[in-house]
């Protein structure tokens, strides 16, 4: 957890996501100054996708600097993603093992 730390630093250099920092994070993480990793991405994502502020933000940013935030929307929804399929591979396998089970049981049945 500890090594969320200088990630959390660097995140809450914007004015925006200190604010929703302050609104959402336990008062563990704000007292420690790190979190977990999944509530470090929770808040990167809630930040940018929960916070009005950051509207603001992005209103306010030209050239490099906007472009560097498109990167990194885009590098997080490709994360977002590939966890998604993760899951919904992860559930595939599930049904497939409960449909042999079903249809063990079925043809166990039919062959008494």
């Amino acid at each position: 957890m500890k090594s969320t730390r200088k990630a959390l630093a660097e995140t809450l250099q914007s004015d925006s996501a200190a604010a929703y920092f302050d609104q959402v994070a336990s008062p563990e993480a704000k007292a420690r100054g790190y979190m977990s990793t999944v509530s470090l991405k929770l808040l990167e994502a809630g930040r940018r996708y929960a916070n009005t502020a950051y509207l603001v933000d992005l209103q306010e940013m030209q050239g490099d600097n906007l472009l560097r935030e498109l990167v990194r929307i885009t590098a997080q929804m490709n994360w977002q993603l590939n966890d998604l399929k993760e899951q919904i591979r992860q559930g595939n396998v599930i049904s497939g093992q409960q449909l042999a089970l079903t249809a063990r049981q079925y043809y166990e049945k039919t062959t008494r």
